[in-house]
């Protein structure tokens, strides 16, 4: 009986390192279904009509996130979780020239994928990530 378990012992390791290969991690950086970059047309919010809106840019390299909004750039690095649902973003901003008080933080979000078209809300920076998309706080952009 002892040489029984002596002998599975081997087997029994084997099985624990192949199982504990298989990550629990549910996050994943730079993404592939993400890369590239995504443009669109982001409306302000406003109470009277016109609202102005702005072309806005996501580029998606590697793990880099670069953003362009009305001509202004932010960049940082970004990690997704591609097994919540809905799918969450976290963008770490590294610069923004809209000011330097959101640099250093994160902006977390939400996204879906529907064919070519990318859904986005993302939460401001230090802040809470959305829940839901709403018509306020979500963006469509197509992959160039």
């Amino acid at each position: 009986m002892k040489k029984f378990f002596l002998s599975i012992i081997p087997v029994l390791i084997i099985t624990i390192v192949i199982v504990g290969c298989g990550s629990s991690d549910t996050s994943s950086s730079g993404n592939t279904e993400l890369q590239g970059t995504w443009v669109g047309i982001l409306t302000e919010t406003c109470y009277t009509p016109p609202c102005r809106t702005y072309d806005i840019t996501f580029t998606f390299n590697g793990d880099d996130l670069a953003v362009t909004n009305n001509g202004k750039d932010i960049s940082g690095t970004f990690t997704l979780n591609t097994v919540a649902n809905p799918k969450t973003i976290d963008f770490y901003i590294v610069t923004d020239e809209y000011g330097p008080e959101y640099e250093g933080k994160t902006a977390m979000g939400i996204y879906q994928l529907n064919g070519s078209n990318l859904e986005l809300a993302l939460g401001e920076a230090g802040g809470v990530r959305p829940t839901s998309f709403a018509e306020d706080n979500s963006i469509i952009l197509i992959k160039q």
